[in-house]
């Protein structure tokens, strides 16, 4: 709304907007799915986030300050925030990326979390949510987005490993642990790290 009247912001048109927040002095943040764009009252790009350091966002909301720092909260990546005057970073908790879970196991003071799950069917839901493991009071994952193994699969119809669905820590080495993949098979971890896949 520009003056009492609705107008299209023309290099905005025909995109799904996920939010839109402006700071009170002039400035507007858009969130779409995937990046980030903001503008002064005039609707000039100011700045816009893409990616984060080449790693695809999963947008959620965007919120703009008076400053026009902008802070993007995403699905996958935590709290994405402003350092500096052009660079953006990751602000997250010490704990697994997402909540998905369907079985844990623990020994010799390390958790390993399945995130899989399947539908009502007994099929794919197709989650790639990978495993999550704490160790030390420090929580990872290991998923597509970190792991080579992961990102591929053994199985090429699911385009990356899915629905990990059990996992068990070796009682003997709890840097070693197995996890079971609905479509790719076994899966070896060492030292919290996807090593191999076993899939006849």
């Amino acid at each position: 709304l520009v003056a009492g009247q609705w107008t299209a912001i023309p290099t905005l048109s025909g995109n799904p907007v996920r939010s839109l927040s402006a700071d009170g002095h002039q400035a507007l943040a858009v969130c779409f799915p995937g990046w980030v764009r903001w503008f002064d009252a005039s609707f000039a790009e100011i700045g816009a986030l893409y990616d984060l350091q080449g790693v695809s966002m999963n947008t959620r909301k965007a919120d703009i300050g008076p400053g026009n720092e902008v802070f993007i909260a995403t699905g996958d990546l935590g709290l994405i925030a402003p350092v500096g005057s052009s660079q953006f970073s990751r602000i997250e908790p010490n704990g697994p990326t997402t909540t998905n879970n369907v079985r844990l196991d623990a020994a010799g003071g390390a958790v390993y979390v399945a995130t899989g799950g399947v539908e009502g069917n007994y099929t794919n839901k197709f989650l790639k949510d990978g495993v999550h493991h704490l160790q030390n009071g420090e929580w990872r994952t290991t998923d597509r987005s970190n792991n080579a193994l992961m990102a591929t699969g053994a199985n090429t119809f699911g385009g990356a490993v899915n629905d990990i669905l059990d996992v068990v820590v070796d009682p003997d080495d709890p840097d070693h642990a197995f996890a079971a993949s609905w479509d790719d098979g076994l899966l070896e971890f060492r030292d919290r790290d996807l090593v191999a896949i076993y899939n006849p």
